[in-house]
């Protein structure tokens, strides 16, 4: 079984300030109940992740005018992966795990910012008038599955202190 580091970064140089992370409200995220759009979320929240259920800690909300977006187009990383668009913050970290995170990184998946995968028709970025990015921190550091993608949600900061 492969043990995914989620720490791995590339060399390079993010598009954003390191916080600009998280998902465009509307973004469906998979939880214990269902599907739910990211903004729905509230502190205790069950989220699905590779690894099981995690809960909801911390939410951020950020709103940002003029704000770059990257947008996925459908199937772009895999059939259903995502199923339809999906917006995120140019540093959202997404796992890749098929034949980019060997061709780019020489490793069988990465979780890498969701810019570095721009390729200017699947994976592009846009300018949005006005922006709302969901963060979710939880329990610990994680992969949930959101809009049809692995997305890395970083862990709360108390979590990490104790």
């Amino acid at each position: 079984m492969t043990t995914l580091d989620l720490a791995h970064q590339s060399k390079t140089a993010a598009t954003e300030p390191p916080e600009a992370i998280g998902f465009l409200a509307g973004t469906q995220v998979m939880t214990a109940e269902g599907e739910l759009p990211v903004e729905l979320l509230g502190l205790g929240d069950r989220v699905i992740t590779r690894r099981g259920i995690a809960k909801v800690v911390e939410i951020e909300i950020r709103s940002q005018q003029d704000a770059q977006v990257i947008v996925v187009s459908p199937d772009t990383l895999g059939i259903g992966r995502p199923g339809a668009e999906v917006r995120l913050a140019p540093d959202q970290r997404v796992l890749v795990r098929d034949w980019r995170a060997k061709a780019l990184w020489g490793v069988a998946e990465a979780a890498v910012p969701v810019s570095q995968l721009v390729d200017g028709e699947f994976i592009r970025q846009e300018r949005v008038a006005l922006a709302h990015f969901v963060t979710l921190r939880l329990t610990s550091e994680a992969v949930v599955m959101a809009g049809g993608l692995d997305l890395c949600c970083p862990a709360a900061a108390l979590a990490v202190s104790t």
